[in-house]
């Protein structure tokens, strides 16, 4: 029996949609030495799927004579479906009508002659998909991995838009391991809470972050939103809230609660057109000077650091003036002029010598 060939053949004129053969096509059907009942008979099995009205059996040279030739088969109506098809009527294909058909993409199916296909189950975990036909086939459906959710359709793999963070319930979480991926008990892109946001280019594994302060959002933002013109906010605000003053005077009256040094009290300070605000100290070559904020048209003086080596206000004659002024661009900022002859480096260069 050793050399023997079988092979099929389907003369229609046109294969189903579940067929795996095409019309004239020759498939040669194989011997498998795991079924072989003895040294003298021989079982040679097609293709899955494979449709035939000619059956050759090619022997060896010389002649061989046999007892029998048994060629066992289903007609195509009674063949069940193949793994990774279905047919919503009988599970088998169809010789007219609708034959088997693949199981659409995010569904799978791993036993034959089935009327249905199994949807991935996205309900806790929206992180399995199908797309090939590979994946069809098997018990459970793919898994989305590194910080990846699976589409709307569960064709594929995506990162969690703007506005949203990735957000997996478990403790023991690796984003590339699909089995601590699984062990979870709920996978999802959630919106960022209003007052945090989440832009488009941060990266997969980043979560929501809560806004600036003087800055707010509503919920699934992507970016926040400076507050109004006399409006201020603490981090992570969903909204603004108002200023008690909108000159220079009544900021400094009613809104100093808000703290001397506050990034909310100096907003509401530089709406009112008529402050300069340092909210950081002014690092120069004579030293650093904190003239923090003053009304258009005052100044602020400070004795010169180096020259003077941090004495009491006033009891230096070398000095640096800030004056709050409006620029020719509009904008009211600190002019500095520096009466000072010393400089850190000159501090340097004496303590070397």
């Amino acid at each position: 029996m050793n050399g023997w060939k079988v092979e099929v053949e389907f003369t229609g004129a046109k294969s189903s949609d579940a067929q795996s053969n095409s019309p004239a096509q020759k498939v040669e059907c194989k011997f498998r030495n795991d079924e072989k009942d003895s040294t003298e008979s021989r079982n040679f099995f097609c293709p899955s799927r494979t449709a035939a009205n000619v059956i050759r059996v090619i022997g060896n040279s010389p002649p061989v004579q046999l007892a029998e030739i048994v060629i066992a088969g289903k007609a195509w109506d009674k063949y069940p479906c193949d793994k990774g098809y279905y047919n919503a009527v009988t599970g088998t294909h169809k010789t007219t009508g609708p034959d088997c058909q693949i199981c659409k993409d995010g569904e799978r199916n791993h036993e034959r002659g089935k009327k249905q296909c199994t949807p991935c189950d996205n309900a806790a975990r929206n992180i399995y998909y199908t797309k090939d036909f590979a994946h069809k086939t098997e018990e459970k459906c793919q898994v989305c991995i590194d910080y990846q959710v699976a589409n709307a359709a569960k064709d594929g793999c995506l990162v969690c838009k703007a506005g949203e963070e990735f957000k997996p319930d478990c403790t023991d979480f690796a984003a590339t391991d699909k089995v601590k991926l699984e062990a979870c008990t709920g996978i999802k892109c959630k919106s960022c809470t209003a007052g945090n946001f989440r832009s488009g280019t941060a990266a997969k594994s980043a979560q929501c972050l809560k806004c600036p302060v003087n800055e707010y959002s509503g919920a699934k933002a992507s970016e926040c939103i400076v507050c109004e013109k006399h409006k201020h906010s603490v981090l992570g605000s969903p909204a603004c809230t108002d200023c008690n003053g909108k000159t220079y005077q009544d900021v400094i009256k009613n809104d100093i609660g808000l703290g001397d040094t506050s990034e909310q009290f100096y907003k509401c300070l530089r709406d009112t057109g008529e402050a300069c605000v340092a909210s950081t100290a002014i690092d120069s070559v004579y030293g650093i000077y904190e003239p923090k904020y003053a009304k258009l048209g005052d100044k602020k003086t400070f004795d010169c650091y180096y020259d003077c080596k941090k004495p009491k206000a006033g009891s230096c004659e070398l000095q640096a003036v800030f004056s709050c002024e409006k620029a020719a661009n509009g904008k009211v900022e600190f002019k500095a002029v520096y009466h000072c002859v010393r400089t850190k480096a000159t501090e340097e260069f004496e303590t070397l010598n």
